[in-house]
């Protein structure tokens, strides 16, 4: 029974403990005296980490609230101006609770006065009959007294406290008599925004002074959308050319290009380079846009900025991006035709190398001149290579060339070779004296091609015969299923280059297309091999007798034509 009493008992104790423990930590009313200089705990916590005042709310005259970083209570200090009772409301920042909110009633009573002691009345005197005047001596004069000089008040000495005290705006040290020493606005070097402003409405901030250590809180003035100010203007540019857009605005924290056509489909300027092939972008966060490498797929689509804030964004106006197909460059000619002097009735061959700078295709047309001039020069008919063989072989007959250079449907002003001249002198007549050795060709070591090959040049005009052209090809555009493709060929051994068509499709089904073709032809040639040798096998034929066996050769003559008749016949029947 005793144990169950002392269980019961411990019980209470503890829940009496945790019925006293929020004793110490909240809020408590103050009271002081009118004039009288006094101090009173309001709140008491072990993680106080800043306090203020609500808003709109205020201490009476003569008192203000007291609190350091790393104090546990809260007070108000000072000497009240009049009575009555306050209410205020404190905001104290907990760790544990950043918005805790306390009211404090705070009582100000006027002292007693002092009371004023009732004067008694005083009895009116008897009178007394009048006694016969008796002499009175002369007193002799009496020495006043030397006045005793009043002590020098000593003057006071103020003795701040240490700690800090402190209100919405400045912070200071209090002396006992109340002055303030070291005052100063507080100072914050973090601030921590807990509200965002917007376009309509401020946001807030909190910071801890570094000094004090109050929390003090701050507005963040409303932030308006981005204000364009200079929007990009149109550019027109050649294919593969380089092209430059700037856009500004006001209160912008990031820029964002894009690219966008007539129909609103919008292409970010991070996957550009994939969505138009070959095109190099730059600066795409940034107010100037830079894209280079520009293909013929931009042409006629626009270039927008994009400014964000917190508030929201804004997009800048179009600006258009005109792509012009890039116009063929002027040929180059490499080697020039050369004169020639050949007797009469001979032939020469005249040639002339070029190049294209931009990997056009490049087209020949040879002229004839009687004069010497190329004022006078014609066309000749068929005459459409970059070599060319006379048909005068008499006289005295000048040539030349224009090279024009091809690309993308363009086509460059043509280029005009040297004009050379050639001479068909009479053939000597012949004379005793011995004949002259023959001309000997000797070739130079440049090789020179054309669409027949590549070959080397004699001095006069005639060249080697024409090799086949050793092509490295490389695909300049890929086919697909609606279109050509297009590759070019470069000679390994003169450089002579030309393009060709890929078909529709790609060029894999032309080229299994052609290995089946070719492994038939050569299955026909096998087949054609065996039959010949099976022939020829039969040309030698073993005879059976009933005795030996005898070797057959063929006579001569009348009998040698009955014995290869008979040989065919048996081939034909074996066969």
């Amino acid at each position: 029974m005793r144990t169950r009493h002392r269980f019961v008992c411990l019980a209470l104790c503890v829940l009496l403990c945790f019925a006293l423990l929020p004793l110490s930590v909240g809020a408590a009313d103050a009271s002081f005296t009118q004039n009288a200089e006094g101090s009173a705990v309001v709140y008491t916590a072990p993680d106080i980490l800043g306090v203020e005042l609500g808003e709109g709310y205020s201490l009476p005259a003569g008192l203000a609230l007291h609190w350091n970083s790393g104090d546990t209570e809260i007070r108000i200090v000072g000497a009240p101006a009049q009575a009555g009772t306050f209410t205020v409301v404190l905001h104290v920042t907990l760790g544990s609770d950043a918005g805790h909110m306390e009211t404090v009633n705070i009582h100000v009573s006027a002292p007693a006065p002092t009371p004023t002691p009732t004067p008694s009345p005083t009895p009116a005197p008897t009178p007394e009959p009048t006694p016969a005047p008796t002499p009175v001596p002369t007193p002799a004069p009496t020495p006043e007294p030397t006045p005793v000089p009043t002590p020098t008040p000593t003057p006071h000495s103020h003795s701040f406290s240490e700690q800090w005290e402190n209100d919405e705006t400045t912070h200071w040290h209090r002396c006992e008599c109340g002055a303030k020493s070291e005052v100063g606005g507080h100072t914050v070097s973090e601030w921590t925004e807990v509200k965002a402003p917007t376009a309509t409405t401020e946001g807030e901030k909190w910071g801890k002074c570094t000094v004090c250590g109050r929390l003090c809180t701050e507005k963040i003035p409303v932030s308006p959308a981005p204000t364009v100010t200079k929007n990009p203007t149109a550019e027109a540019l050649e294919e593969g050319g380089k092209a430059i857009f700037i856009a500004r605005a006001d209160n912008v924290e990031k820029y964002n290009w894009r690219f966008v056509d007539g129909s609103g489909k919008v292409v970010e300027h991070t996957s550009a380079g994939s969505y138009f092939p070959g095109l190099t972008v730059s600066g795409g966060t940034t107010d100037t846009l830079t894209i280079s490498n520009v293909p013929q797929a931009l042409n006629n689509w626009y270039a927008v900025c994009r400014f964000t804030n917190k508030s929201g964004e804004t997009l800048s106006e179009k600006a258009l991006i005109t792509v012009k197909k890039s116009a063929a460059k002027t040929a180059i000619i490499t080697q020039q035709p050369r004169d020639a002097e050949v007797p009469s009735g001979e032939t020469v061959t005249l040639s002339v190398r070029a190049l294209s700078p931009d990997g056009g295709t490049l087209r020949y047309q040879w002229y004839r001149s009687d004069t010497g001039t190329s004022g006078n020069s014609t066309p000749i008919p068929g005459a459409t290579s970059a070599t060319y063989q006379p048909i005068e072989l008499e006289g005295k007959v000048w040539y030349c060339v224009s090279v024009i250079n091809e690309l993308g449907g363009n086509s460059a002003a043509p280029v005009y070779s040297n004009l050379v001249s050639v001479n068909y002198t009479a053939k000597a007549t012949p004379s005793p004296s011995p004949t002259p050795e023959a001309h000997v060709h000797e070739f130079d070591e440049e090789w020179h091609g054309d669409e027949s090959g590549h070959y080397h040049l004699c001095r006069c005009g005639e060249h080697s015969p024409a090799e086949e052209h050793s092509y490295e090809w490389t695909v300049t555009r890929k086919a697909s299923r609606k279109s050509e493709g297009e590759r070019e060929g470069v000679c390994s051994v003169c450089a002579y280059r030309t393009r060709e068509a890929i078909p529709m499709g790609g060029s894999s089904r032309t080229g299994l297309l052609l290995g089946v073709l070719g492994l038939l032809v050569l299955l026909v040639v096998a087949v054609a091999a065996l039959l010949v040798l099976k022939v020829t096998g039969h040309l030698t034929i073993l005879r059976d007798d009933d005795e030996q066996e005898d070797d057959f050769v063929p006579g001569s003559g009348e009998d040698a034509e009955e014995d290869y008749a008979d040989l065919t016949d048996e081939t034909d029947e074996g066969l």
